[in-house]
């Protein structure tokens, strides 16, 4: 099983008004997430704003991915497959 974590990074610096402001504030508070976050076989990063999780393997990477983002009052949804899905560009 698969969790897919899609989140609002518009949300993380609402804030400030200053475009380079807010590029600071998203880009520390991705920087934050990977240090806190390791992934482990199965996890994928799919975009800067976007993780997929193989659950199977244990939830404690997307209790820390939804733990930093309650934390930012970052907005985000999960969505859980049985199959890994397959992304495409």
């Amino acid at each position: 099983m698969y969790a897919l974590i899609v989140f609002d990074l518009s949300k993380v610096a609402k804030d400030y008004e200053d475009a380079h402001a807010v590029a600071f504030q998203i880009k520390n508070f991705l920087d934050e997430l990977s240090h806190s976050i390791e992934l482990t076989t199965g996890d994928e990063k799919i975009l800067e704003s976007a993780f997929l999780f193989d659950v199977g393997n244990g939830l404690t990477n997307l209790r820390h991915m939804i733990a930093n983002l309650e934390r930012r009052n970052v907005p985000y949804k999960v969505l859980f497959l049985n199959d890994k899905p397959n992304f495409t560009t």
